[in-house]
């Protein structure tokens, strides 16, 4: 062989190896588990619920969204990583999630010093009173399956608690006349919740 197509052989071969390397790098960064990997995985075992609770709950890991109180901030950003943040400050992120023109919910995360999750809130914004006790029933349902039997029963509040006694959801329906949200506090027992 001359010296020109051995320097071509040693380049293209460098190339190919670089582009393996790159390639097991990939495949290797997507091994790094950042919650749910699609939204059929998300949403696994939801069958029975609509399309804005699918949305809204997104996974059944950990206590809401693929979070659990103790998960740091950086956690969660990569995990509502398909939303841009609503707003932020010293000690909570918050995100948007529309379900149509009408309706959308805004989930909040409160995290301390350490910049752990120390506390969720969702709030969820019904077009009507029709909506706001769909979404509210099917919460109902999902609690109680997921929590057991809630410890607050009430027409338009009900609270569970894990089955640890770590953690405190409180569920709330709020407005007015023509106004028809839920709120939704996910607390540690024991801590100060905000319904």
């Amino acid at each position: 062989m001359r010296p020109l197509q051995i320097n071509f052989a040693c380049f293209f071969l460098f190339l190919f190896i670089l582009n393996s390397a790159c390639d097991d790098k990939k495949a290797n960064d997507k091994k790094v588990n950042t919650g749910p990997a699609n939204q059929e995985e998300e949403t696994k075992g939801f069958d029975d619920f609509s399309a804005k609770f699918k949305k809204l709950v997104k996974t059944d890991t950990a206590l809401f969204r693929g979070v659990s109180l103790g998960t740091h901030v950086d956690s969660v950003r990569r995990f509502e990583s398909t939303s841009s943040p609503l707003e932020s400050g010293d000690n909570y992120i918050s995100y948007s999630i529309p379900f149509n023109i009408k309706e959308e919910a805004d989930v909040l995360y409160y995290f301390g010093e350490d910049s752990k999750i120390n506390k969720i809130e969702t709030d969820i914004y019904p077009e009507n009173i029709e909506s706001q006790s769909s979404i509210f029933n099917e919460f109902d349902v999902f609690f109680t399956k997921k929590y057991g039997s809630p410890i607050i029963v009430g027409e338009v509040e009900k609270a569970w608690k894990s089955h640890d006694n770590k953690y405190l959801i409180e569920m709330k329906k709020t407005g007015n006349v023509k106004v028809h949200d839920i709120k939704i506090v996910y607390s540690i027992s024991g801590g100060k919740g905000a319904v």
